[in-house]
């Protein structure tokens, strides 16, 4: 269950009226409220953007937008928003987190990120990597929205790996640092497309 205790906490960092955060209202101080909200929301819990966005009468683009902004302002270290961020952080409730995905390397952190970008779930990355789907939120929460290809350099290093070496998938998946459920999708879109153009399958490995 979760505590919305932190709401408050929010409205009290930015000076906004708590009974005016759930309602259509773009007071700057309302707006800077939200974001410390959906930031939290997006941290602690499994909530889609979506069901986030319903408890404030925004839909999931807002809520993107927010944290996106959010993120930005605190990248370029907005003194404004870093204040208000800090006096949140320091006064919410403390929730027991333990994140298990401290013991991930830095290739594989990468791997999972991608896996995100390409649209696999939540769980199904967590179960490949054994860790909890509030590690994998955790890792991704500062990613575009789903559906995102990887970049057209990793595609092609794949591509290529799979097309002009004997490598097996699972040597690729280690040179690449790259999940073989993700090669797996980047090597059957590419035989796809092959197909669609013409390419002799003689040319593709099976």
């Amino acid at each position: 269950m979760i505590d919305w205790s932190f709401e408050q906490v929010a409205c009290d960092a930015t000076g906004a009226d708590i009974n005016k955060l759930h309602i259509k209202n773009r007071q700057r101080e309302i707006v800077l409220a939200r974001y410390l909200c959906y930031r939290h929301l997006k941290r602690t819990t499994t909530l889609s953007l979506a069901a986030i966005g319903k408890r404030y009468g925004k839909d999931h683009a807002s809520v993107f937008h927010g944290l996106r902004t959010s993120r930005g302002w605190i990248d370029i270290k907005d003194t404004e928003f870093l204040e208000l961020h800090q006096y949140f952080t320091d006064n919410i409730k403390k929730e027991e987190e333990v994140f298990t995905f401290q013991k991930l390397n830095s290739d594989e952190i990468r791997a999972i990120q991608l896996m995100y970008t390409e649209g696999l779930t939540y769980k199904r990355i967590a179960d490949y990597y054994n860790i909890s789907k509030k590690d994998v939120k955790q890792l991704t929460i500062d990613l575009p929205p789903r559906g995102k290809k990887a970049t057209d350099e990793l595609r092609s290093a794949v591509i290529d790996s799979y097309v002009k070496t004997n490598l097996t998938l699972a040597e690729i998946e280690k040179s690449h640092g790259v999940s073989s459920w993700l090669i797996g999708r980047m090597v059957n879109n590419y035989k796809k497309i092959s197909n669609q153009v013409g390419v002799n399958r003689r040319d593709i490995k099976k």
